[in-house]
This record gives structure tokens, sequence and C-alpha cells, in this order.
């Protein structure tokens, strides 16, 4: 398959999840974290730049490794990117990296699903892309699976920027400034390091300056 065959799928993805997490976060307030109204639309620009960033770079149609394999190299595909996220984005935390990623802590207004993409095109490549893709690049499967896969890991990243009860909660302690929960899902390595946080505040011993990187 060339890098254009994924693209349907992503952008049906991506419309599906922002679209949905974006009904319920208006409709029910009930599900809302925050009792305030996210401001809807807030990361939308910038999402929607890097969401045509990445349709210009799948216009080359560069290949993309595929075999018979059906469903199974998920399971190594997902230890990937959790380990690789977590990974990538504890590096947007150094001092060398920080410009590209402070953006994220320095906005306290309720999270959205419309800044599940709202990022910095090193960001965009490093983190994000990154994660989804090294896998499937490492250990090839078949076009069904690598829709499957383009889907649950977008309503991941969507439900996680939303604000939703769930996931949502989790990974918005770290949009608090807090050293804590750099993953994504199930926060494997964060489990693993220590740097997990299933709490409503953080320690203040956690507590970074947005201003200031680690």
């Amino acid at each position: 398959m060339n890098s254009l065959d994924l693209a349907v799928p992503f952008l049906i993805s991506i419309a599906v999840s922002i679209g949905g997490c974006t009904y319920f976060e208006r409709v029910h307030p009930n599900l809302r974290i925050t009792k305030q109204k996210p401001a809807h639309f807030k990361g939308a620009e910038q999402t929607l730049q890097n969401v045509c960033i990445l349709l210009v770079a799948c216009c080359p149609q560069f290949n993309v490794p595929s075999t018979n394999a059906f469903l199974w190299p998920m399971i190594f595909w997902y230890c990937i990117a959790e380990f690789w996220f977590a990974f990538s984005h504890r590096l947007m935390h150094s001092r060398r990296l920080y410009r590209f990623h402070k953006q994220y802590h320095t906005d306290t207004s309720p999270p959205t699903a419309s800044d599940v993409l709202n990022c910095s095109i090193v960001e965009l490549f490093v983190v994000n892309i990154a994660s989804v893709m090294i896998g499937p690049l490492l250990i090839p499967a078949d076009y069904l699976t690598m829709c499957i896969w383009i889907f649950i890991t977008s309503s991941q990243a969507t439900l996680g920027h939303s604000n939703l009860v769930g996931q949502s909660e989790v990974h918005s302690i770290h949009h608090a400034r807090c050293n804590v929960n750099y993953g994504t899902g199930l926060y494997l390595l964060d489990r693993l390091l220590g740097t997990y946080s299933s709490g409503a505040t953080c320690p203040s011993s956690t507590l970074a300056d947005s201003s200031t990187p680690l």
C-alpha cells in the first residue's frame, strides 16, 4: 500500500472522533470534566493546518509495507506507540525542545476534542505520527488492520484531549503543568517509571511552572 491509501481512513477517523466528542461536550454537560463550557474549536485552526500538512506529506505516495497478517500485529504496535509517545513527549519537556511544546502548558482553558492536533510541526511528526507509524513499519500488516489501527489511535488521541470523563481526566493532569502522565492509553511507561497519576490533583512536588522546562 502507499501513503495515500492511508489518507482516507485518517480523515474519516479524525472527523468522526472530533465530531462525536464535540457533540457530547456540548449536549451532555454531565459528561464533562469541568463545569465550565469548553471554548469549542479553539485549537481547530492549528489542527486543520496539521491535517493539511499530513495530507501533503502523503502526496509523494511512498510505500508502506504490508503483508497478509491481520490484527495480531496491533498488540506490538500498541506497545511501541505507548512507549514511543511517552518517551518522545518527555523529551519535549527538555530545555532544548520545550519551545516546540510550551503552547500546551500556557493555555489554562478546558480542553476540547479539536485540540487533538493542535501542536507544532516538530511535535506532530516526532511524537504523534511516529507513535502511530513506527510499529507498522517494523511489523507490517494488511490494509484493513492499518485502517482499524488508524481509527483506534485517532479516537484515543481525541478522547484524551476532549473535556469528557475517562481518559481525558488523566491527560488533563499533565496539561495542568504536572510532571506526570506523559503517555497515552494505558500509560504503560508512566506506570513503569512511577510518573503515572490518576488523582484529581498532583502532589506539590510534581508541579512545574509552564515557562520552566524540566
